[in-house]
């Protein structure tokens, strides 16, 4: 059950990481007392990519930091924009528990430019 799960999160976070922005939502397990990328994102264009917290999670807090990086082939399996090896500035969204805490958790981030908008649920463990 724990593998189909994964596998199903896997899908779901390669989805969510396409172009084409639509609400997507992303499931996954966090160990307690670690800080966690959830997510990354980047416009091939070499525009400006920024996140607006639409909910915050309840039992923990995020932060975002840009990192200047070339584009590569795992990040591309699920677009179907070609900009591999193109250095882009890529927003990641970094997830850390309250201290402790173990139970579920959530937040709500809205992409720009493009306006697409993403679920995090997750179990702290």
């Amino acid at each position: 059950m724990k593998t189909h799960l994964f596998l199903l999160s896997l899908a779901i976070g390669i989805l969510s990481s396409t172009n084409s922005f639509a609400v997507h939502q992303m499931t996954k397990v966090v160990k307690k007392n670690t800080p966690t990328l959830m997510t990354d994102q980047f416009n091939c264009a070499g525009g400006k990519v920024d996140a607006q917290v639409v909910s915050a999670p309840n039992n923990g807090k995020i932060s975002t930091f840009i990192s200047r990086q070339a584009v590569n082939k795992n990040k591309l399996k699920a677009t179907s924009v070609s900009c591999e090896g193109k250095v882009v500035d890529i927003l990641f969204v970094r997830y850390t528990p309250n201290k402790n805490y173990v139970g579920p958790d959530s937040f709500t981030i809205q992409w720009s430019p493009n306006g697409g908008t993403r679920t995090y649920s997750f179990t702290v463990q």
